[in-house]
């Protein structure tokens, strides 16, 4: 410095962003890419430009770029799947029905609401439940058989006499 003059470098301050705060499903965990810095560090100690959720909090990012350091947060709310499991492929006789019970109340296919459905018609039934930001559905089909016919002719059968039906 001979004259009053200073010299130096001026870094621009990097801008990061980790995203609007989220709430998401557990299946689909990646909260944010916040591209490409000299040093990324979250609040865990990983150094991804990706990040994953694995659980619900407050998420935060410190990236440098030269000399200059920016940070961001990004608060994750992580809803599970619904436990959704309705009964393998069912065979019924007509007349008879099956109710359709299941722990978490949700829309049926036929529009109605709730955890239970009683059916008597061949046909897939379906269920989906909404679970916070998830949403499972399940399906079953119901198969319903006619009775049988037995064509048997009138007959006067003997006490103690053996019977056969006519095939």
């Amino acid at each position: 410095v001979s004259n009053g003059e200073v010299k130096g470098n001026v870094y621009a301050k990097p801008t990061v962003n980790a995203g609007p705060d989220i709430a998401i499903c557990a299946d689909s965990a990646k909260i944010v890419s916040i591209g490409t810095y000299n040093t990324i560090r979250w609040n865990d100690g990983r150094t991804d430009a990706t990040r994953y959720a694995r659980y619900s909090g407050l998420f935060y990012v410190d990236v440098t770029n030269d000399h200059c350091k920016a940070s961001d947060t990004v608060l994750v709310e992580l809803s599970r799947l619904p436990n959704v499991d309705l009964p393998e492929d069912t065979t019924i006789c007509k007349g008879n029905f099956i109710i359709f019970t299941i722990g978490e109340r949700g829309t049926w296919n036929d529009g109605s609401f709730g955890n239970t459905l009683i059916a008597n018609e061949s046909g897939k039934y379906s269920l989906t439940v909404v679970k916070g930001s998830c949403t499972t559905t399940e399906e079953a089909n119901l198969t319903v058989l006619a009775p049988p016919v037995f064509n048997i002719p009138d007959t006067t059968i003997c006490s103690n006499a053996p019977f056969r039906v006519p095939e």
